[in-house]
């Protein structure tokens, strides 16, 4: 029975009752003038059920009633606005996923490790076997954000290549080119003349000559 509207439609159930002793029962329904109920003393007969006794007696209610549930009349206009909620959710949800990748590689690009460019360096001419040889070093960052992090040495052979690594932490940062000074600690296990090179450029170093007894 349509409730006069296209999205909702009234749906009718029967209801069955119980049977009660010496009562017949049945369905409980309506029609056009208005309820019809069974016969009284409808009982089946236990032969035509293949039993020795009925299973069951049934009796009409005194009052029934029909009980009607409301259930959505889904339409096509109803599945477009369903599969364009769909669709603007699989949007938002790719949306979270790029910002919070975007976030990390922001924040990843706020703390980073370079190579710094040693502008100063000055090594004495003579050290001794497994000495620590201090040698007073200076060098320039590309930002304000630059400070020191650490040596890295290289040996091959006679020679002694020594690069400097800075730590650039922080998203704005001014443009001066920062200049620090910092101990380098040379310490060689096997006695001769060196060649020690501090880097400055890919193919730029500073030269010193060292002899180790």
């Amino acid at each position: 029975v349509s409730h006069g509207s296209d999205f909702l439609q009234m749906v009718r159930c029967e209801i069955r009752y119980p049977e009660k002793e010496g009562i017949g029962g049945g369905v409980a329904s309506t029609s056009e003038g208005g309820f019809s109920l069974p016969q009284v003393g409808s009982v089946p007969d236990a032969s035509d059920l293949g039993q020795t006794e009925p299973p069951f007696r049934r009796r009409s209610h005194p009052n029934p009633n029909p009980i009607f549930f409301v259930l959505p009349n889904i339409t096509p206009n109803h599945l477009q606005k369903i599969q364009t909620m769909k669709h603007l959710g699989i949007f938002a949800f790719f949306i979270l996923i790029l910002s919070a990748a975007c976030s990390k590689k922001e924040s990843d690009d706020c703390l980073y490790y370079e190579r710094a460019r040693f502008i100063e360096a000055s090594l004495p001419a003579f050290g001794l076997v497994n000495q620590v040889i201090p040698v007073p070093t200076k060098f320039a960052c590309t930002n304000g954000c630059g400070q020191f992090s650490s040596f890295e040495t290289k040996i091959d052979g006679n020679t002694i290549n020594v690069r400097v690594i800075a730590k650039y932490e922080g998203c704005v940062c001014t443009e001066n080119l920062p200049v620090y000074t910092e101990t380098y600690n040379l310490q060689v296990s096997t006695p001769g003349s060196y060649v020690v090179k501090f880097i400055t450029d890919d193919d730029a170093f500073l030269i010193s000559l060292i002899s180790i007894q």
